[in-house]
């Protein structure tokens, strides 16, 4: 338990699966795939082929990648 290390730059990636503990591990992957803003296309279609994966969100400096399905982002004030 507790934080992750993570070996990649990302800005933030998540991962959105029925089970929490694919989605965490798969969210870790993405992370630690990404270190540059090209890493992002490529982090995204591994990620989104892993069974069980839904969606999967990666954002890397200006550079915002989304594949397969996530629910709806809201904005909070």
């Amino acid at each position: 338990m507790g934080h992750s290390k993570s070996l990649g730059e990302c800005d933030l990636a998540t991962a959105v699966a029925r089970d929490a503990a694919l989605a965490d591990a798969a969210a870790t992957q993405a992370a630690n795939l990404v270190r540059t803003v090209e890493d992002v296309n490529p982090a995204l279609e591994r990620i989104a082929a892993i069974e069980g994966i839904e969606g999967v969100m990666i954002i890397k400096n200006d550079r915002v990648g989304l594949a397969g399905k996530l629910p709806p982002l809201i904005k909070i004030r």
